[in-house]
């Protein structure tokens, strides 16, 4: 048989080798578990540390958000209480308008017709009688009178309309201006309310575009400012223009009341010297 294939003894280990290795395994136990204690310890702390951040960011994102929230509640009130007041002075301007309208058509139908007919009447009277007397006179100023109330009528019926249109389109930009900001005060008290505990919060949808026709701050404040100036504006114009009206009416119906008096006073003083002169003639004719 040859030796050469027999196989070769495992090594043989002394028991103080034995100690030792056991021991040494021992002690890079201890070193890993330290590690990993450590690591465990950092981790923590980063975690503790993240999530005080997230809370200090968070208390001042929904502070942001509560004054954003107020901010937005304010101006809405005010847009509701101008868009209120532009809405009474359109009703208003439309009872006016229609006042005017009221006006308007007797003294184009009824004063303007009757007026034009006295005139033509007192073109046929004969001979000597066909005189340009005091009655004529006023007829023709009484004419003038009321073309002149006729055209300032028909001339304040028509800014009246355009400024129920001023108005109205005001109002529009108002109701706009409301509907976004009921949609922003919807979406940021979702935002103030929402928990870490919410759905698909942790989905991740990549990055948000840009988007182009975002405003700023200060062009989001310029636009409700703007619409509330204007606001006061329109409504500021309505105030004057119908208390112009009221004068306007009461100063036409004084000017037509006054010469339809003093062509009645021609009238009768001119049946009177007229009547005065028929008896003369008769009182001579019957001598």
């Amino acid at each position: 048989m040859d030796i050469n294939c027999a196989p070769s003894l495992p090594t043989r280990f002394t028991l103080n080798e034995w100690h030792y290795n056991n021991q040494f395994r021992y002690r890079c136990s201890e070193a890993q578990q330290e590690s990993s204690d450590r690591i465990l310890a950092e981790a923590t702390r980063a975690c503790e540390l993240a999530a005080e951040i997230a809370k200090v960011n968070k208390e001042e994102t929904d502070h942001r958000l509560q004054e954003k929230l107020n901010d937005i509640e304010f101006r809405k009130k005010e847009l509701l209480r101008i868009r209120k007041d532009v809405a009474l002075e359109i009703d208003a301007l439309s009872m006016y308008k229609e006042r005017l309208t009221d006006a308007l058509k007797p003294v184009r139908r009824n004063a303007l017709a009757i007026c034009e007919k006295c005139l033509t009447a007192r073109e046929h009277r004969l001979g000597i009688d066909l005189v340009h007397d005091d009655v004529e006179k006023n007829l023709l100023k009484e004419r003038e009178v009321i073309r002149r109330a006729e055209n300032l009528l028909d001339r304040i019926w028509k800014e009246t309309g355009e400024q129920i249109r001023k108005s109205k389109a005001t109002l529009y930009y108002i109701d706009r201006d409301l509907e976004n900001k009921e949609s922003n005060l919807y979406i940021d008290r979702r935002n103030l309310f929402m928990k870490e505990t919410d759905f698909n919060l942790s989905i991740y949808h990549g990055t948000s575009p840009l988007d182009k026709s975002a405003v700023t701050l200060n062009e989001w404040e310029l636009q409700t400012n703007s619409n509330v100036v204007s606001a006061n504006k329109e409504v500021n114009s309505a105030k004057r223009l119908r208390c112009y009206i009221d004068a306007m009416l009461k100063q036409t119906v004084d000017d037509l009341k006054t010469q339809k008096d003093a062509t009645n006073e021609a009238f009768r003083q001119r049946i009177e010297q007229t009547r005065e002169a028929k008896i003369k003639l008769e009182i001579q004719h019957s001598e």
